[in-house]
């Protein structure tokens, strides 16, 4: 039976096992185990990374190059870094050279009571070790606004710019600076970034300090980066509030050209909020600022009037060059509030969207992911639109839309049909008859896309 390689597996270097102690001090025991066997000891412990990690150890032969990518990315509790360093220093560790990313975990790092080093002491410690080959060049740091900002910059910059030069791929996650020039000095460090992944649920920011604050650290962002990710949750919303405030007029005065950019979390634009908004005036200068440069957005809302509004709020005439265009998170079925159904409504400001561009798009993909809850499926009438002549002209306007002109290399328009999250009920599993009956309807109401040829209907989850 072949095997499948998985590129993105995740070993987790935590504290070994007793067993994985008792195969490290046996280590000259086993330095010269047949291959086979060699092979057979991983195979069995791929479930079981600390003991995975430390029986490298055993042999010379190690692993054979078919299980190298098991390697691939090393996350480390921030608490048990020194049990990692041990083990990247050891003249017998043979998998450090194929390491390509490497993920440091902080949280409840200052509750632990057996710390007795900095924690920038440790961090600096095991980058010093990897950077030593060179071959990383990604690097993801998640819960370390519990050590503060400085904190986790001071080690960084302490192995600067021998590891950090090579980073070309940066996820920062739940990081709230209280300053955005704090932020920026951060992103000095990392001259060759081409993607940056940024989340937090955070609401405490303050930019009223911005003007005094940037002074001597007005760091533009790198001219290599290409592609962002802004990711929120709770209150933190990508484009209104918080850090993103300042996110895109940084982008702005630094001139990045994003080829791609991506936003979840969207939440609704307060109704009757001024067209000069500052943060939505700051998003639509970068907008047109970046034109035909942006080839990829993907725009994934979190409540049910977001994919409405945002349209009415925000332009993307200016974003000609786009060749795949994705929407997330947009209702189905009723909201429970209004009981109305809320495609339709999409649809017609979709179709209005794309009535405003000037010119023809190049645009080869457009994916539509609809979100349904388990109240829907279990309680509602499907496409029970009250205002049934509404419907009428958002499907029409739809059609009109992608089998017009202004689409003439549209391969595929995907929708998408996924149960929405819910942290406190246990979600069912998408039932085929709902799938069924949801391709039903679109096919039956985009007839004209059908007849093209590139409507898809598949499962989200």
């Amino acid at each position: 039976m072949a095997h499948t390689k998985n590129t993105n597996t995740v070993v987790r270097v935590g504290r070994p096992q007793n067993a994985a102690f008792m195969l490290m001090k046996a280590k000259k025991a086993f330095q010269h185990l047949p291959q086979e066997l060699v092979d057979l000891i991983v195979d069995q412990l791929r479930d079981n990374p600390s003991a995975l990690a430390t029986c490298s150890l055993i042999s010379w032969a190690w692993v054979p190059r078919s299980r190298h990518h098991l390697f691939r990315c090393l996350k480390i509790s921030i608490l048990e870094s020194h049990i990692c360093y041990d083990l990247l220093r050891h003249p017998l560790c043979t998998f450090r050279p194929f390491v390509r990313a490497v993920a440091l975990k902080f949280k409840d790092v200052i509750l632990d009571t057996k710390v007795y080093r900095p924690p920038e002491v440790w961090i600096a410690s095991v980058l010093s070790k990897l950077k030593l080959d060179g071959t990383v060049t990604e690097f993801q740091a998640e819960d370390y606004r519990v050590l503060g900002v400085d904190c986790f910059w001071e080690s960084l910059r302490t192995v600067a710019p021998t590891f950090t030069s090579h980073i070309t791929h940066l996820r920062l996650c739940e990081f709230g600076p209280a300053w955005f020039f704090r932020f920026r000095a951060l992103m000095h460090e990392f001259p060759a970034i081409t993607s940056l992944y940024h989340s937090t649920s955070n609401p405490e920011f303050d930019p009223s300090v911005e003007a005094s604050g940037y002074g001597e650290n007005q760091h533009l962002a790198p001219p290599s980066l290409r592609s962002v990710v802004i990711a929120t949750r709770g209150e933190v919303c990508p484009i209104q509030q918080g850090f993103s405030q300042l996110m895109w007029s940084w982008l702005l005065e630094s001139r990045t050209s994003l080829s791609s950019l991506r936003l979840d979390g969207l939440i609704t634009i307060p109704v009757g909020a001024p067209p000069d908004l500052q943060s939505l005036v700051s998003f639509r200068d970068y907008l047109n600022f970046l034109g035909p440069s942006l080839e990829v957005l993907n725009l994934h809302f979190r409540d049910k009037l977001s994919s409405i509004r945002f349209f009415n709020d925000v332009g993307l005439q200016s974003t000609t060059g786009l060749r795949e265009f994705e929407f997330g998170n947009v209702p189905l079925f009723y909201d429970p509030e209004n009981d109305q159904f809320l495609l339709p409504f999409f649809f017609l400001a979709m179709s209005r969207l794309w009535s405003k561009f000037p010119q023809q798009l190049n645009m080869r993909k457009v994916s539509v992911i609809l979100q349904i809850t388990p109240f829907d499926v279990e309680g509602l009438d499907f496409f029970n639109c009250a205002d049934e002549e509404l419907a009428a002209q958002a499907y029409r306007d739809l059609n009109t839309a992608f089998t017009g002109t202004l689409f003439p290399n549209l391969e595929e328009l995907v929708f998408v049909v996924s149960l929405a999250e819910d942290d406190e009920v246990d979600r069912p599993p998408l039932d085929d008859s709902v799938l069924d009956k949801v391709a039903t309807f679109l096919e039956g109401n985009l007839a004209k896309i059908m007849e093209r040829g590139i409507l898809i209907v598949s499962r989200g989850n």
